[in-house]
């Protein structure tokens, strides 16, 4: 670099060397010595450069022009305006523009003409003090932008500059002598002087303004520049570099100059200094990392590649991925490819540093915490071979401490360590998993209203739907276990997951539910739905008890001490309606008149303790209905459609007992007191209609907000596990997730506006599920149950037909045009039904309806 600097400067010292005596004028020597310097190119075409120009100066600035070639070699074009106010007064100045080119230099002044015809004056001429006329400013920017675009086209190398701490964006004269003077070097940065003075002669050096240090991997040099950008010196910076700080100035000592530079290059200094000291490789590293420090990202990114390609470091991989993450944070996955960032990230794990790498460098280089947590999802998904699992065990064990202590939200922990036991099984550190999943299980927040209100464009056949942070500790738990010793978790992840056909199919290994597995299985994807139409029903159950019903029956979220508990305690308060002139009008069910119908029925209400209801068939306005009345004595109104056997709604003795089952829970939980106002039935319909109405007599309802909030995190999670579950044979996908996952610990804001009809969709859903809960248990028939949701529905009359000829699950997954779920408040309550059938407490409570005593 130093002899191509050198050759440049000599060049331009011959040319200064042509300069004749100062006291006898030569436009020639004034050229040389007061003309700015444009630097050019090899293959530069000064020809087609001046008729670019001399266009330019017609067309663009309308100026009038005449050009010459003197004897002496310089170009001279003279102008004046031809459309200014001067020219048509005739007192327009006249001017010209001078090139002279020597190598691969042009100089170049505009000068006054009349400054051609005086004598020894024309020296003391200024350009700083032409007329506006002249166009200086335009002509010299034109001049510079058309040889930097040649330069550019003929040049194959980037010119674009770096965001890099040392480096401003500087002229583009500047930076085609940049590029001429470095062969393999990098610039670290220009420099702006105050003023500058050579130390043997101890003078101010006025016409020294600017420069650049520039450095390869053993050498710094520093590059000189007059006002009009010629080399005045280049040379090799072998000594330290001298700061001397003061309230007033920064001096600093380079070789044989002490330099004062301007406020903006003061602190740059310090950091050369660092430079300086450093050899080798370890200097573009060295730079790296300084521009890293400063947040300028993209120049320690582009430092990092040059690096690379020289020595393959862990560290600089993790730099560089750092610095592109840093750059564009939101879409990384759209600039590097799945195989580069597998690549990368692999280069990272797999060296042969110290295990404890991830947080060394994490620590050297200041990551943030909440960066920290983007890259160890990142790493654990990626993390394939021994020595790579175990670098991201050791980041996982100092991080996870941390992430507890600053994490006060459960379900943000829960995450955490869901995802540190995913990736313990993956390492085969299966027994610390299993610890810490036991350990969550328990401490797990209660997620059953995330089931009851998931989004309506969730598939509930899914592998993401249900109480999924639940399903996934399961699921971890039977992979840690083994298949043979996990039928609990089989189990439990069929409730959590009713309509899942994989789960189904799995728990048909479990002995004791393997017979109603494989009738849920049946009705969900075959045909069973329309066979057995006429199925027993016993007339002997014995009556539950108040605890059986309240611990066993209620779903979750209202069991004892759980969110909705004293949601019956509220509703009792509410003033009953008196409903009990429907009777009038109705034909009461009696033992002589539908025998065995009330038989059925009768014992149906013994079981809930509700020994005098009474039962009526309506074929008034509710004669395709079933709805049950409190009052003294509470009474069971059932359309006359329903007993019809030449109606689409007639139901058999099973789907019956299931519909007056379930409106005799109703009864038994006083949920009628709301029911007989129509805000629970066909609430999704009407709406925030109601939810005034209901809020307003249910001090419930701050509670049931409450406990919404977390349901948009819940959903927001299974989504985010679903695209983690791509792993990284597709890196972009794994990026996004871990990205998302980190994301996640952040503030998920709730939906306000819709928060009312949120809670009374919740309590509604847990009133309906409870109710259809005692419907199966009562009739003790899936297909019933399942029949009976479709016949006291608003169905279309070909509902049966349309199920048939595809399945039950095809018709649950029919989507309306926005990709909502049509059927989603239907497919929850069968797979409300299709979970209690495949529960503990639906087979203890059936033993307990038919212990004999």
């Amino acid at each position: 670099m130093s002899e191509y600097c050198n050759k440049l400067k000599s060049k331009k010292t011959a040319l200064f060397n042509k300069v004749t005596d100062k006291d006898v004028f030569n436009l020639k020597s004034f050229l040389i010595k007061s003309g700015k310097t444009i630097y050019t190119y090899d293959n530069f075409n000064f020809e087609v450069f001046i008729s670019s120009l001399k266009l330019y100066l017609h067309n663009e600035l309308k100026l009038s022009t005449d050009a010459e070639e003197r004897k002496d070699g310089i170009i001279q074009i003279n102008f004046r305006s031809i459309s200014s106010l001067a020219e048509k007064l005739n007192v327009a100045e006249k001017y010209s523009l001078l090139f002279l080119k020597e190598n691969l230099f042009l100089k170049t002044e505009i000068i006054p003409y009349i400054f051609l015809e005086k004598g020894e004056q024309k020296s003391k001429f200024n350009p700083a003090k032409l007329l506006n006329t002249s166009y200086r400013k335009n002509i010299v920017e034109f001049a510079e932008n058309k040889v930097f675009s040649g330069y550019s086209k003929t040049n194959s190398e980037e010119l674009n500059e770096l965001e890099n701490i040392f480096v401003e964006t500087s002229a583009l004269n500047e930076r085609i002598l940049r590029k001429q003077l470095v062969k393999g070097e990098q610039i670290l940065c220009n420099l702006h002087f105050q003023n500058i003075k050579q130390n043997r002669e101890k003078k101010d050096i006025k016409e020294l303004s600017s420069g650049f240090v520039v450095a390869d991997k053993n050498h710094i040099f520093l590059i000189l520049l007059n006002k009009n950008d010629d080399i005045i010196d280049c040379f090799e910076i072998n000594k330290p570099i001298s700061i001397n700080k003061n309230l007033l100035r920064t001096t600093v000592i380079i070789e044989n100059y002490t330099i004062s530079p301007k406020r903006q290059n003061s602190n740059l200094f310090t950091k050369l200094i660092d430079i300086q000291k450093v050899r080798g490789i370890e200097r573009i590293r060295k730079t790296a990392e300084l521009n890293y420090y400063e947040k300028k990202y993209k120049g320690a990114a582009e430092l990092l590649k040059q690096l690379i390609k020289q020595e393959n470091n862990p560290n600089d991989n993790f730099l560089l991925l750092l610095s592109d993450f840093k750059t564009n944070k939101q879409s990384l996955q759209d600039f590097i490819s799945e195989n580069e960032l597998s690549e990368t990230i692999n280069n990272i794990l797999n060296n042969k540093e110290d295990d404890n790498f991830l947080n060394i460098f994490s620590d050297n280089y200041k990551i943030s915490f909440k960066d920290r947590i983007v890259f160890l999802n990142l790493f654990s998904e990626t993390a394939k071979t021994d020595a790579a699992q175990k670098k991201v065990f050791l980041f996982y064990k100092a991080i996870r401490p941390k992430f507890i202590k600053k994490n006060k939200n459960k379900i943000n922990r829960i995450v955490f360590d869901v995802k540190y036991a995913e990736f313990l099984i993956k390492s085969n550190r299966k027994h610390t998993a299993k610890k810490i999943l036991k350990k969550i299980l328990k401490d797990l927040p209660d997620e059953t209203v995330s089931a009851l209100l998931p989004p309506q464009d969730l598939d509930l056949t899914g592998d993401y739907s249900g109480q999924f942070l639940k399903v996934r500790i399961l699921d971890l738990l039977a992979q840690v276990k083994g298949t043979e010793n996990s039928a609990k978790e089989i189990q439990k992840t069929g409730v959590l997951q009713p309509l899942n056909k994989n789960r189904i199919e799995h728990l048909t290994t479990v002995s004791d539910i393997k017979s109603r597995a494989e009738e849920a299985l049946d009705i969900l994807i075959g045909k069973s739905l329309f066979s057995n139409t006429d199925p027993v029903c016993k007339t002997t159950f014995n009556p539950l008890s108040d605890t059986d019903i309240k611990l066993r029956l209620v779903i979750n979220t209202g069991k004892k001490n759980n969110t909705f508990y004293n949601l019956q305690k509220w509703i009792s308060k509410v003033k009953e309606d008196d409903y009990s002139t429907v009777k009038k009008y109705s034909e009461k069910i009696t033992s002589e008149t539908h025998n065995t119908l009330f038989a059925v029925l009768k014992n149906t209400s013994t079981v809930f303790n509700l020994n005098d209801t009474e039962f009526y068939i309506t074929k008034g306005e509710r004669k395709n209905k079933i709805i049950g009345y409190a009052g003294n004595p509470p009474f069971i109104l059932i359309g006359s459609e329903h007993t019809d056997r030449d109606s689409r709604l007639y139901m058999n003795l099973s789907e019956l007992r299931f519909s007056v089952a379930s409106e005799s829970a109703h009864i038994y939980f006083k949920h009628t007191k709301l029911t007989s106002k129509d805000v629970w039935r066909g609430l999704t319909d009407k709406g925030a209609l109601f939810a005034d109405t209901a809020l307003a007599v249910i001090p419930a309802a701050g509670v049931i907000s409450k406990a919404i909030q977390n349901v948009p995190r819940l959903n927001l999670l299974s989504k985010i596990f679903k695209a983690t579950a791509t792993g990284i044979s597709t890196g972009k996908t794994a990026y996004d997730a871990a990205l998302k996952i980190s994301e996640f610990y952040g503030k998920i804001k709730t939906g306000s506006k819709t928060e009312k009809r949120q809670s009374l969709l919740a309590a509604s859903g847990i009133m309906q599920y409870t109710a259809d809960r005692a419907g199966l248990l009562l009739c003790g028939n899936l297909t019933s149950a399942v029949k009976a949701v479709f016949l006291n529905g608003d169905f279309e009359e070909t509902v049966f037909k349309e199920i048939k000829q595809t399945s039950l699950q095809d018709f649950l997954l029919k989507q309306n045009s926005d990709g909502t779920y049509k059927h989603q408040q239907t497919a929850l309550r069968i797979a409300n039904l299709f979970s209690f059938y495949f529960s503990d407490d639906y087979e203890y409570l059936r033993a307990k309806l038919e212990n004999d005593k």
